[in-house]
C-alpha cells in the first residue's frame, strides 16, 4: 500500500469536504456566477503562494503549449461546465439527490481509466466503488431543507440527467489530469497554478457577460469583508486539494483515487454534525458507516 498517497487522498477528502461549507455560507451574498469568480481569488493566491514559496520557478509553464490548451479545456469542462450542471441539478432535485448521483464519478473515472490511462481496475475496487456510491445515496437521503428554495421539485429528469452529466464531466476532468500527470510528467504545483490562471479567465469572463452594468456593481458593493467565504472554499477546494490530488495521482490509480475522495460528504457530514449541531438520522449513519467499509475495500486493493 502507498501509505504517501493514500495520506494524499485523504487530505483532499477533507479539503474537498470544508469547501461546500463555505460555499454554502457565500450563497448568502452572491448568485451561483459570482460564487464561481471570487472563489478563483482563493483558487490563485494560494496556488501562487505555494508555488512562490516552494520554488518560483514553478509558475513557469514548461511544457508544450497544446497541453495548457488540455488543461484550459479540462477546466471548462468540469470546473465550468460541470459545476453550472450540478447547480442547476440542485435547483432541480434538491442536494441531497443532486450530491448523490453526481458523486458516482468514480463508476465513470473507473471506466475511463481502462481505456485512457490502461489501468485494470480489480474486483475489490470495483465492489468498494459501489459500496461508497451507495453509502453516499444514504448519507444524501433528501431532507425538507434540501429542496430548492421554491419547496417544490421542478424537474425529477432534468435534475438526474444533469447531475449524472456532472458525474460524467467530473469524472472526466479527473482522469485527464492522471493522463496529464502519466504522459507529462507535469509538477503538481505548476498544473494546480495554471488550473488556477485558466478558471480565473474562464470564470470572470462569464461574470463579466453574464451580469448587466447593474448587476455587476452588486459584488463591489457588498463588501470585501463578505469575499472571505468564497475566498475560503476556493483556497480549500480548489487550491489545497487541487496540490493534495495532483500529488496523490503521482503514485496512485486514478480508479483508487476518485472513490475515496469521492467520500468527502462524510467528512462534511460530521464537520456538521459536531459544529453546527446538525442532526444525522439513523439511515445517515448507516451511509457513513458504508462509506468507511468502501474506502478500507479501496485501500486495500493499493
Amino acid at each position: 500500500m502507498d501509505a504517501m498517497g493514500l495520506t494524499y487522498c485523504l487530505l483532499t477528502t477533507v479539503f474537498w469536504a470544508l469547501s461546500p461549507i463555505f460555499l454554502r455560507k457565500s450563497q448568502d451574498t452572491f448568485d451561483n456566477v459570482e460564487i464561481n469568480a471570487t472563489r478563483c481569488l482563493g483558487f490563485f493566491s494560494v496556488a501562487a503562494i505555494a508555488c512562490l514559496v516552494t520554488n518560483p520557478s514553478l509558475i513557469l509553464w514548461k511544457y508544450e503549449l497544446h497541453v495548457l490548451g488540455i488543461v484550459f479545456g479540462m477546466v471548462i469542462l468540469g470546473n465550468l461546465i460541470g459545476d453550472l450542471c450540478y447547480m442547476i441539478a440542485i435547483d432541480n432535485i434538491g442536494v441531497g439527490r443532486a450530491l448523490s448521483t453526481s458523486n458516482s464519478y468514480p463508476i465513470f473515472v473507473s471506466i475511463f481509466s481502462m481505456f485512457v490511462v490502461g489501468e485494470t481496475p480489480s474486483m475489490k475496487l470495483w465492489i468498494g466503488t459501489i459500496i461508497i456510491i451507495i453509502g453516499l445515496a444514504c448519507l444524501n437521503l433528501p431532507k425538507k431543507s434540501s429542496l430548492p428554495s421554491t419547496g417544490k421539485i421542478r424537474s425529477n429528469s432534468l435534475g438526474f440527467t444533469l447531475a449524472i452529466l456532472t458525474a460524467l464531466l467530473w469524472g472526466s476532468m479527473i482522469t485527464i489530469q492522471k493522463w496529464l500527470v502519466n504522459t507529462h510528467n507535469i509538477e503538481p504545483l505548476t498544473f494546480t497554478f495554471w488550473r488556477a490562471v485558466s478558471l480565473s479567465i474562464v470564470a470572470w469572463s462569464y461574470w463579466y457577460i453574464r451580469k448587466n452594468r447593474e448587476e455587476k456593481k452588486h459584488i463591489f458593493n457588498v463588501g470585501f469583508g463578505k469575499w472571505v467565504s468564497p475566498f475560503i472554499a476556493g483556497a480549500c477546494g480548489l487550491a489545497l486539494g487541487g496540490i493534495t490530488i495532483m500529488c496523490a495521482l503521482l503514485t496512485v490509480p486514478v480508479s483508487i483515487v476518485a472513490p475515496i475522495t469521492a467520500s468527502n460528504p462524510v467528512i462534511a457530514a460530521i464537520i456538521a454534525r459536531f459544529a453546527f449541531k446538525e442532526k444525522l438520522s439513523l439511515i445517515q449513519w448507516v451511509g457513513i458507516v458504508l462509506v468507511i467499509i468502501g474506502g478500507i475495500e479501496v485501500s486495500s486493493s493499493l
